[in-house]
């Protein structure tokens, strides 16, 4: 019997437009006959399979699926001989992440897998395949304590650390004066950058929405190739005590362990820990988006 580690994210995804209605998108991919599923997105061949509606659940569940055409490892014998996989030019490794789509709540229950397809890009395959008339994105959940701490803070001191791919960073108007500084790292031949904003000793305080936007717009970079490093907030609690708050921890996230036998970990196992999971943290979930129910 083997056995592994299926980590899980969860996320509220939004789109930009009015006009879009979340089951119907999802229910246009459902409707596509499976070959024409497929869609080739930032250089990846991606196919959402195994998609269907849980009644019983209120939420669609699948599995999307990048394919590694290239690049592929050999076929390796325990003796040490090894030999090519013979693949059809069309076939490859199948990279996997099971989902739960909640529409009610606009709840994605996500299995992280490094290797196969991000959020960001799950996003855009939604986007494409669904035919949605705006642009799909997903925040990450915050703890509903984190966000109590976070309404009666008095903010002082905030910080930031970006390593990766920088040029990936996606800014709008509002940001233009981070773009600025962000994009002087490129003076100093620098791969990350810091940046820490401080009122220093004055009874005054940073701007609480402006914050809040931003780290919305920080941790949306992370699913883009961009490694967040630092994202934290020194402030003072009501009774005048020192706070910080940590916005890389402080996410509801899972981890559940799946025994199987077999040597492949199929989509009926992912998909119940992905179910497992949201029961398990329902009620913080719904203290965190202010629900009754998923």
């Amino acid at each position: 019997m083997n056995s592994k580690n299926i980590g899980i994210d969860f996320f509220v995804m939004q789109t930009t437009s009015s006009r879009d209605n979340f089951p119907a998108i999802f229910n246009r991919i459902l409707n596509c006959p499976l070959p024409r599923r497929h869609l080739e997105i930032k250089g990846y061949p991606l196919i959402v399979t195994a998609l269907s509606f849980n009644s019983g659940e209120k939420c669609f569940e699948g599995d999307i699926t990048k394919i590694r055409l290239n690049d592929l490892p050999p076929r390796s014998k325990t003796d040490g001989t090894e030999a090519l996989l013979n693949f059809d030019s069309d076939e490859g490794l199948g990279e996997k992440s099971a989902f739960l789509f909640y529409p009610a709540s606009q709840l994605l229950v996500f299995q992280r897998n490094r290797h196969a397809v991000s959020p960001s890009l799950f996003c855009d395959y939604i986007r494409l395949a669904g035919g949605s008339a705006g642009t799909l994105s997903v925040d990450p959940i915050m703890k509903s304590e984190a966000m109590v701490k976070l309404l009666r803070i008095k903010p002082k001191k905030f910080m930031i650390a970006l390593k990766g791919d920088l040029a990936n960073l996606v800014f709008s108007d509002e940001e233009t004066s981070i773009r600025d500084a962000l994009h002087a790292k490129d003076m100093f031949g620098a791969p990350a950058i810091s940046l820490g904003f401080s009122v220093g000793h004055l009874k005054t305080e940073l701007k609480k929405p402006i914050i809040e936007k931003f780290i919305r717009w920080a941790r949306k970079q992370k699913h883009t190739g961009v490694e967040i490093s630092k994202l934290e907030l020194c402030g003072e609690s009501p009774d005048n005590a020192h706070d910080l708050l940590n916005f890389i921890e402080e996410i509801v996230r899972d981890e559940q362990t799946v025994q199987f036998s077999a040597r492949t970990l199929g989509f009926d196992m992912r998909r119940d820990a992905l179910y497992s999971s949201a029961r398990y943290k329902q009620e913080a979930i719904k203290r965190s988006l202010n629900i009754e129910s998923l």
